[in-house]
């Protein structure tokens, strides 16, 4: 998204599309924003991206550059809003925007995040971001996080509009005036819509594979406890050590991933039935990939499930099940990925909203009366350190990250979600979930087995 210097008038009223002109505008909700919306009763929706420097920025320009982001992109500033037939994003006025941005300053180290993540972000309430800036009283290190809700944006969406607060942030560092253009990026499907008709999107339905929950992570209760995060860390060692693996085996670190996770996962059951029983998990892919010329910056829904099945055993190595991953993945990618959701969520959809909330009360039953949900992995993949780099500081001193990385949503059992970013070198995997209902030490246990099994670890 271009950003230029230009008079701010009307800079909050610039009308968007599927709007009423004025302060009330109304932007199309589209199906993937109210299934994602609605999945709030099996996980939190919040995600988020954190980005650590051993420096100060300068509060009041961040504070400004959330406020003057929300102003350039409209559809940021909006709320959430469901009605009997339809459901859609209405704008909010300026008078919500400083709840974008909170200052916690001299915080304790067990403040800060990523063990105990950030509040999360009210999707019927917007503005659809928030960025914190925790400050330690010493040394005077700054960690922010940008979050959103799954709702209003994917993983991708929500690494973009990061990117872009930090770029606004440097304009405004070299020109207190500086205000960025308005936007109103394409947040819908219609692309895919006119690109690929509704046979070739029925075929994509008809290859994608049932999904039937077969396993779970272990959990002592339904219900809610303490949100946290666990996380592991793999040094640009290890990760080259895990490359040199998929080489051999003629795949990727997505596949080693999801093998190490689908490994991982038996070693915290330690249940007999899994051994030599066909299981699955679900992963991501982003439709981004079927868009030509997507915008730079693409706050929206574009990524979609999909299932990979594994034979498994508490027995198994990495030799054991990578191969038959990477022959899936492959067999996978090699189709129309992702694209049988796009005509499942949209058909749904056009049946209304009650159809919709009878779809998820039939799932949410069906997870309580088996206790069995197929644990999901996103990796997102390289997140770029360019735009949050050479970052001018309080004090002038130019800044870049020590450590930036994705904050994933926090599951309820029996939901369970890895996700994977990568950032300098470093491999991070992180799982969000709720202390009481799952238990600190299988937590604990599932990711030192996770440690253990990826290349390099003591096994």
């Amino acid at each position: 998204m271009p950003a230029q210097d230009k008079d701010n008038s009307g800079l909050n009223s610039e009308p968007g599309p599927d709007s009423d002109s004025g302060q009330n505008c109304r932007f199309t909700a589209e199906p993937f924003d109210v299934f994602n919306v609605f999945f709030e009763r099996i996980y939190d929706p919040t995600m988020h991206l954190m980005v650590r420097y051993s420096g100060m920025m300068d509060e009041e320009i961040l504070r400004r550059s959330v406020i003057l982001t929300l102003g350039s992109v409209p559809f940021l500033s909006a709320k959430f809003v469901e009605s009997e037939n339809r459901c859609f994003w209405e704008r909010t006025g300026p008078e919500r925007y400083p709840d974008a941005f909170v200052f916690h300053k001299d915080c304790n180290p067990e403040e800060i995040p990523y063990k105990i993540p950030p509040k999360p972000l009210d999707v019927r309430s917007g503005p659809q971001i928030r960025v914190d800036l925790f400050r330690t009283e010493y040394p005077g290190s700054d960690l922010i996080t940008v979050t959103c809700h799954h709702g209003a944006m994917d993983a991708r969406g929500l690494v973009d509009i990061s990117e872009y607060i930090f770029t606004v942030y440097r304009n405004l560092y070299d020109n207190s005036g500086f205000i960025p253009e308005i936007q109103s990026p394409d947040r819908s499907l219609s692309r895919i819509y006119d690109m690929y008709p509704d046979s070739v999107l029925k075929e994509a339905l008809t290859e994608e594979e049932k999904i039937t929950d077969t396993w779970n992570f272990p959990f002592l209760y339904h219900g809610r406890g303490e949100r946290r995060m666990a996380r592991r860390d793999f040094d640009h060692e290890r990760l080259s050590e895990a490359k040199e693996v998929c080489r051999r085996y003629g795949g990727t670190v997505n596949d080693l991933l999801i093998a190490v996770f689908f490994l991982a996962l038996c070693k915290v059951r330690d249940d007999p039935v899994d051994d030599n029983r066909k299981n699955a998990m679900l992963t991501s892919a982003d439709l981004r990939r079927y868009i030509p010329d997507i915008e730079n910056c693409s706050p929206a829904n574009l990524s979609a499930a999909y299932e990979i099945s594994a034979v498994t055993s508490r027995y198994f190595g990495i030799e054991d099940i990578l191969p038959g991953i990477i022959a899936a993945t492959k067999e996978r990618k090699n189709s129309n990925l992702g694209l049988g959701s796009v005509l499942f969520y949209r058909n749904l959809y056009n049946e209304g909203i009650p159809r919709i909330k009878e779809f998820f009360d039939g799932m949410i039953s069906t997870y309580r009366d088996s206790d069995l949900k197929n644990p999901v992995l996103s990796n997102i993949g390289v997140i770029s350190g360019e735009k949050f780099s050479n970052i001018p500081g309080k004090n002038g001193t130019l800044l870049s990250p020590e450590d930036l990385c994705f904050l994933p949503v926090v599951c309820y059992p029996p939901g369970f979600l890895l996700t994977a970013s990568t950032f300098n070198g470093v491999l991070s995997v992180f799982t969000g979930y709720e202390s009481g209902p799952y238990d600190e030490a299988d937590i604990d246990r599932f990711m030192e087995g996770f440690d253990d099994l990826f290349p390099g670890g003591l096994k």
